[in-house]
């Protein structure tokens, strides 16, 4: 998008919506259309991020959940089922 901010600092993480970030429907209403946009903030990492800091692991089902478990070879945090998440 082309107006989209892009930051590398952690202190630019305040400029997240954290409330629409931990709202239940965020699509774009009238009264503020850029919602879903803002909605779908990504946070990378370009080198390495310790699975210490990483809580869970959550995927669809079990046949995912036995996928990421054989690829990270049990050395990651718990892997729950959450069908109810959209992503």
């Amino acid at each position: 998008m082309g107006y989209t901010d892009f930051f590398d600092d952690l202190k630019d993480l305040e400029k997240i919506d954290w409330k629409l970030m931990t709202a239940k429907y965020w699509n774009a209403t009238p009264e503020d259309p850029d919602r879903s946009r803002r909605r779908q903030a990504e946070f990378l990492v370009k080198t390495f991020f310790p699975w210490k800091l990483v809580k869970q692991i959550a995927v669809y089902g079990n046949a995912t959940a036995k996928i990421v478990n054989d690829i990270l070879e049990g050395n990651a945090p718990p892997i729950v089922i959450q069908q109810g998440w959209y992503y």
